[in-house]
């Protein structure tokens, strides 16, 4: 009778063993799988507007413990809803510009830092002043096509160009006439 029991009980653990496996990194298949992550973020969160307000949203980096060197922040936003008003780099943790542009409706920030590049939780990219043009929902988010594949990336400083951007996290905020 103890032997049925432990042939129910082996499979229950290799079941619920086996993605705590795979979430750590481990296991194979499919390409290499990598604890490395990093994450792009909006703040402050979904705030209650009104038509000609302007605020201001924080982008911010948290590197996960792992040094980074260049960042790209591909933003997209309603134009019809919003306007942009000002992007702002003047506190940014990263000294080196290379990108600072919207086109239509998709604003791009690139920036770098030398070795041993940023390394910490809320480092700022930049700050983005919109005002409120138009009553509705207005949704601000990342573009991502999925890890490593862009057009926002992290860079990781590791000499060989390693983007560990994996999470990305958009607001959304409400206008009201």
């Amino acid at each position: 009778m103890k032997m049925k029991k432990r042939k129910y009980l082996i499979p229950f653990f290799i079941l619920a063993f086996v993605p705590f496996v795979s979430s750590c990194g481990g296991g194979s298949g499919g390409g290499e799988v990598t604890t490395e992550i990093a994450g792009l973020y909006l703040s402050p969160a979904g705030q209650p507007l009104n038509v000609g307000d302007t605020f201001t949203v924080e982008v911010t980096l948290d590197t996960d413990d792992k040094p980074v060197t260049a960042v790209s922040a591909y933003i997209t936003f309603p134009s019809d809803l919003l306007e942009v008003d000002l992007i702002d780099i003047t506190d940014s943790d990263f000294s080196v510009e290379a990108e600072n542009n919207i086109e239509g409706n998709i604003i791009k920030i690139t920036r770098g830092e030398a070795t041993p590049g940023v390394n910490y939780i809320n480092a700022l990219i930049a700050t983005i002043d919109f005002i409120a043009k138009a009553p509705g929902t207005a949704r601000v988010s990342f573009q991502l096509n999925g890890s490593g594949a862009g057009p926002s990336r992290v860079i990781k400083d590791d000499g060989t160009g390693t983007d560990i951007l994996t999470t990305v996290m958009g607001e959304t905020y409400t206008i009201q006439p």
